[in-house]
């Protein structure tokens, strides 16, 4: 006799001592005692009715059936007194976690003394076996039925395997009364032998009635049982240990001293360099990249530098797009030509379309408030800063946007390289990754956003570019505005020609020409000035060249 601990909620102390409870007797008379001592071993009293733990009882000897059976406690329905919810849950997960074992036979064992068809375990039974094929049904306590009654007709078909069939069949015992609790073995066989021999009991097969038909009858169904189990345990035990060598295989070679450990992290942390050189170059060969002319979803990430490219592109289009606080755009003839849902062409949170009077506006009190010793129509450059840094002061939010999704890519690769390195070894991938590769990433992020900071630092410093493409833009300006004044000179002109000699045609040219051409308001041309020099300042410094986009917007 011994005691097999179950249940994940014995601490390792209780498991070893029940494992320890071990015991030999040579009578059954001693077998009451030690179900005692069982129970004192496994704590069971009024606070805990049922456990988890096994109480192993082997029987040996010559004429015994190699047989096992597994007595389970009886389904709860209600709470009692000295039971509450959690004794009826308990046993409820214990009876159906053995009768689920596809490998095990079911005794569905139901009393004569209520209508089967109120038992439950015939419900559970068919759940988890609903052809009955490894079911046997078990009716005990039939002289308990009145003889004759319409009760016993119904448990006679039962045992004949009319009612509800299983596979295997059904079997009648008869128990012992509380009177004849203290009879022998030999005398309970007997009167149970001599009930099947009379009555309508008779009839049921001899094979299905009686305790020791029943010994050798479970026997032979468990041989059976097991022999037609065995390929499926064949097949398990050969995906076990294909399973078991595929984790050895993961685990690498053997890691005992301190040399093997180091030997097996500079493997690791050579592969992991290897990769992520691959991974930043944009050399994609290794399998850990993933294959084929379509890369899938889950590999896609994987590829660094393509992905922190498309990123990049996605943010520079980002810049040229949103980056801006304005866009002056000069189709538009007054501020009232422009309507509410055209002020903002690239949706919420992009730049404020605005005309060139606007603009010139937004210039003027910048220009008022800050004059200094510079002649009248001209501006001091130090000017350009200020309103650089409004028109520019989206790119903060944009840049760390970009920042924080670079990171997160980078994050999402190392989720994937880390437990490749690692073979598939959870510890080991999470060691580094908690010790070691977090702590660098969330550094260099900390790096990164500092350096960040200080690039925008510099907006704050003196306008200052070496690019030559800032007087060529500046120039585009000037050409720009020189074509708009010629089209509103030549409108002017032609509305008000008439039947006029060509020399006053030419005399009237001439003088539109000088009117036009001519800035009479010095602070007005001071703020135009200004004006251009900050988009062209501004557009040098944000790379953006577009000749398409040149053309129709002066800010871009």
């Amino acid at each position: 006799m011994g005691i097999i601990p179950g249940g994940a909620e014995r601490s390792q102390t209780d498991r070893d001592q029940l494992a320890a409870f071990r015991y030999t007797i040579e009578s059954f008379n001693e077998l009451p005692e030690l179900i005692e001592k069982a129970r004192a071993a496994m704590r069971l009293g009024s606070n805990s009715t049922f456990s988890r733990d096994v109480l192993s009882i082997e029987i040996s000897g010559p004429t015994q059936p190699h047989l096992t059976v597994v007595d389970l406690p009886g389904l709860i329905h209600v709470d009692a007194k000295s039971q509450d919810s959690s004794d009826v849950q308990l046993v409820s997960d214990l009876v159906g976690s053995y009768m689920q074992n596809p490998r095990s036979i079911i005794l569905a064992v139901v009393t004569a003394m209520n209508d089967f068809q109120n038992q439950i375990v015939l419900q559970r039974a068919k759940k988890v076996d609903p052809e009955g094929r490894r079911t046997l049904g078990v009716i005990t306590k039939p002289d308990s039925i009145p003889v004759g009654s319409e009760k016993e007709d119904a448990f006679i078909s039962l045992a004949k395997n009319e009612d509800i069939f299983f596979a295997l069949g059904w079997h009648v015992l008869r128990n012992r009364k509380y009177e004849e609790r203290n009879d022998s073995t030999e005398d309970r066989n007997f009167r149970e032998g001599l009930f099947f021999q009379t009555g309508a009991w008779k009839d049921i097969p001899r094979d299905s009635v009686g305790i020791e038909t029943l010994r050798s009858r479970l026997s032979q169904l468990l041989y059976a049982h097991i022999k037609g189990e065995l390929p499926k345990v064949y097949k398990d035990i050969r995906d076990g240990l294909q399973n078991c060598g595929e984790m050895l295989a993961k685990l690498g070679a053997k890691r005992e001293s301190k040399f093997e450990q180091r030997q097996f992290l500079t493997k690791i942390s050579m592969e992991f360099v290897n990769l992520c050189k691959a991974a930043v170059d944009g050399h994609y060969e290794d399998k850990f990249f993933g294959e084929g002319v379509v890369v899938d979803a889950t590999s896609i990430h994987k590829r660094l530098r393509a992905v922190i490219q498309k990123k990049n592109t996605s943010f520079a289009k980002q810049i040229r797009g949103r980056g801006h606080t304005y866009e002056i755009d000069k189709q538009f003839d007054n501020v009232a030509s422009i309507k509410d849902k055209d002020r903002y062409p690239h949706g919420e949170g992009g730049p404020k379309r605005i005309t060139h009077a606007e603009a010139t506006n937004w210039v003027k009190p910048l220009l008022e408030n800050s004059r200094g010793r510079e002649l009248s129509g001209t501006f001091d450059p130090i000017l350009i800063c200020p309103l650089f840094r409004e028109q520019s002061m989206k790119w903060e939010e944009l840049a760390n946007n970009h920042l924080d999704q670079s990171f997160a890519a980078c994050q999402k690769f190392f989720r994937e390289l880390v437990p490749y390195v690692s073979r598939g070894n959870q510890k080991v991938a999470q060691g580094l990754s908690e010790h070691w590769i977090n702590s660098v990433m969330n550094r260099r992020q900390s790096e990164a956003k500092k350096e960040l900071d200080k690039l925008f630092e510099d907006r704050r410093s003196h306008a200052i570019t070496h690019n030559h493409y800032y007087t060529d833009v500046i120039q585009k300006f000037e050409e720009e505005s020189s074509k708009m004044q010629n089209l509103r000179l030549a409108k002017d002109f032609s509305s008000g020609l008439g039947k006029v000699t060509a020399s006053e045609a030419i005399s009237r040219f001439l003088d539109l020409l000088a009117e036009h051409h001519t800035q009479v308001n010095m602070q007005d041309y001071a703020c135009e000035q200004l004006l251009r020099s900050m988009l062209a300042y501004y557009k040098v410094t944000s790379f953006d060249k577009t000749e398409e986009h040149n053309a129709k917007y002066s800010c871009l």
